[in-house]
């Protein structure tokens, strides 16, 4: 199985394409950006310029799903600091003005240590949301990775340095609509990690002058993790536990429709991060009071562009990709039932 071939730089030399654009565009062989690869058993990968939007181009005449992305880089980030918080939890900050710069809220990153420092790694890189971006003397640089550990390759990350690299691929998939809220109560309901990916969210919604809540479960109090974070930006927080040792007991989806009483429903909007069987009980709750709602799914990916189809999900319009199409799906659109 052919991967990703390293790279210790990022690769935005214009390239010409030849497949793909057919049935997008008008014009084949336009100037687009790429990495290489050897997946496709093409020299690239292409993200269309300015001509031709990357909406349109998503879908090629060989049924190759391209890049959604005006642009993507391939580095080595220098890990700066290495935090370990409750339980299997671990927040990296690494060093990469391109991915920090580009990520926008919801996004994520296809992440691998540098396999020459811990000796060789896991074949596939793994899928880390963006948990926040921060300047370092003034310029953009800086972005952090919430890691928890359940296999090696997770186990690889968490364990590296200050000093120490790990090769980045991104940013990637489409992050949430904050502007979709603007006037609203914004909740933000996440279980476990999936905090990772509300982190920027609530920020860019208490810069647009929304209201937020964070509605945050996990199966004990030390799963409930980050909190000051989201406080120090003047989130309203409610939190629910499994075992009822903090908050309200019980799932976050049922603590919902509780918090939720006291609240107009056409005045709220509704972002989802966590679980899948969380997603789709907030989902049916969204839906059934008819209040809009974003959700970030969760799904096994090997690429994290589209080309291996291993995070196929199904939507009101067919099938899509959790990676290109998503991970932020609306939840009306999304279909639950028999997902491959």
């Amino acid at each position: 199985m052919a991967s990703i071939q390293p790279a210790d730089r990022t690769i935005q030399q214009p390239i010409r394409t030849s497949f793909g654009v057919e049935k997008g565009c008008s014009r084949p062989g336009q100037t687009a950006r790429g990495i290489r690869t050897a997946i496709t058993g093409v020299n690239h990968l292409a993200m269309f310029g300015p001509e031709c939007s990357a909406k349109e181009a998503k879908d090629t005449k060989q049924g190759v799903r391209v890049f959604s992305f005006f642009m993507l880089h391939c580095v080595e980030a220098e890990v700066v600091k290495n935090e370990r918080l409750s339980g299997p939890n671990y927040l990296l900050t690494f060093r990469s003005f391109d991915i920090a710069s580009q990520s926008r809220a919801g996004q994520f990153l296809m992440v691998s240590p540098t396999s020459s420092q811990i000796g060789p790694s896991p074949l596939l890189k793994r899928p880390l949301a963006v948990y926040s971006v921060s300047s370092e003397r003034g310029t953009l640089s800086l972005f952090t990775l919430l890691i928890k550990t359940v296999g090696e390759g997770t186990a690889r990350l968490a364990a590296l340095k200050a000093g120490q690299t790990a090769n980045v691929i991104g940013p990637l998939g489409n992050g949430f609509e904050v502007e979709a809220a603007e006037g609203k109560t914004a909740f933000l309901i996440a279980g476990g990690v999936g905090i990772a990916s509300c982190y920027m969210l609530a920020k860019d919604l208490r810069k647009q002058g929304n209201e937020v809540h964070l509605l945050y479960g996990g199966r004990t109090g030390d799963d409930l993790i980050l909190l000051e974070d989201f406080l120090d930006l003047g989130v309203e927080l409610f939190l629910t536990t499994d075992d009822g040792s903090v908050g309200y007991p019980g799932r976050v989806s049922k603590g919902l429709e509780e918090y939720m009483k006291d609240y107009d429903p056409r005045a709220l909007y509704f972002y989802a991060c966590g679980p899948e069987p969380m997603l789709q009980a907030v989902s049916g709750v969204a839906v059934n009071c008819r209040i809009p709602c974003q959700i970030s799914v969760e799904a096994r990916m090997a690429c994290g562009f589209g080309v291996c189809l291993g995070c196929t999900v199904k939507t009101t319009g067919g099938h899509r990709l959790a990676c290109t199409d998503g991970p932020v799906f609306k939840a009306a659109d999304f279909v639950w039932e028999e997902q491959i």
